[in-house]
């Protein structure tokens, strides 16, 4: 549920959510055992968010996010080859998680703005990495139900040019985690999900967008994330080590076609650029190439653009750079599960 509340220079939005979540899995073979995982995990969240035209070329945004997580009814049953079998019944958790976020930006002419922000967000661990391990040939990753949650604390800034046809824009970022949650090598051959002490990620992304010919586009985007731990208690070895499936060069290039009455197409290439797949950097990565193609025939009906709340709507649903951190990434390379602070 959404409310909004418009004033004159003014305006303030609400939502409240819900998700539920249940996950009942029979994994294949754990080395010499194989199991069979349940859980539940239900989510509540409540947001609000105020924005505020100062002059008419300064605007304030202020917004906080309010998240209650509950994971209930987890068990594991696990059995040996020779039929024996072991039922682990977990304990309840719950917690929960404030995430403010003030932005400031400034429009200076019509086709130049610049914008900065500061934030703090969450990741709540996910059911896979509480109660679900896994086995990749010969190395096996132990799940781990005492995980918290990782909190970021952020601050960026950068500018925008909004010309006819051309669109650019700039973001320097700089964000602290804490309790970052990773697969730790406890053992050979034998790693487990824990919460590390703190982690850094800073750098710069930038974007351009050229739409000509009145139906062509093409698009560029470079992201620079230069990444690595910088306190680990109990595991000193890992400090200064970059973060597992953490590439430090990303980019990425694409053509699209758009024409209402016959098709949207669009073909992108992305770049991923050197990474470790092991939190002791001993296991490289080599750089990666994806192409995506897609095309979508003519709609059965086409719903005009709302130029009036296109603002607004890109703040409630747009990613920043702690969403691209702390949720985008962690979906794209390891599958985690989107638990987190969208605010």
């Amino acid at each position: 549920e959404q409310v909004e509340l418009l004033r004159e220079q003014a305006a303030l939005s609400t939502n409240a959510d819900a998700l539920a979540q249940r996950l009942d899995e029979i994994s294949g073979s754990l080395g010499s055992a194989s199991g069979w995982f349940a859980e539940q995990q239900r989510l509540y969240g409540v947001f609000a968010q105020e924005s505020y035209d100062v002059t008419g070329r300064i605007g304030l945004n202020l917004a906080v996010r309010y998240d209650r997580w509950d994971n209930v009814a987890a068990s594991r049953l696990q059995q040996s080859p020779s039929g024996t079998s072991t039922t682990v019944d977990f304990p309840d958790r719950t917690g929960d998680a404030l995430s403010p976020k003030a932005g400031l930006s400034v429009r200076s002419v019509e086709w130049l703005a610049f914008r900065a922000a500061v934030y703090r967000s969450f990741r709540a661990p996910a059911l896979d990495e509480l109660y679900r391990p896994f086995q990749v040939g010969a190395v096996r990753t132990d799940a781990n139900e005492n995980l918290g949650p990782e909190t970021l604390r952020g601050a960026e800034a950068g500018f925008d040019v909004l010309l006819p046809s051309l669109t650019t824009r700039v973001t320097g970022f700089w964000n602290e985690i804490d309790d970052p949650i990773t697969n730790v090598t406890v053992g050979p051959n034998q790693r487990q999900r824990q919460n590390l002490g703190k982690a850094r990620i800073r750098g710069v992304e930038a974007a351009a967008g050229w739409t000509f010919a009145r139906r062509w586009s093409i698009g560029a985007a470079y992201t620079h994330a230069d990444n690595g731990v910088t306190d680990a208690p109990g595991q000193p070895q890992l400090v200064g080590k970059r973060l597992p499936q953490g590439p430090v060069h990303m980019a990425s290039m694409s053509l699209g076609f758009a024409d209402p009455r016959l098709l949207t197409a669009r073909a992108q290439g992305r770049y991923l650029g050197r990474q470790y797949e092991d939190d002791l950097n001993t296991l490289p990565m080599g750089d990666a190439f994806l192409v995506d193609l897609s095309a979508l025939p003519k709609p059965a009906s086409v719903i005009g653009p709302d130029h009036e709340t296109v603002l607004r709507r890109q703040e409630v649903f747009g990613y920043t750079s702690e969403e691209v951190t702390m949720l985008l990434t962690p979906m794209a390379t390891s599958g985690a599960e989107p638990t987190g602070s969208m605010g």
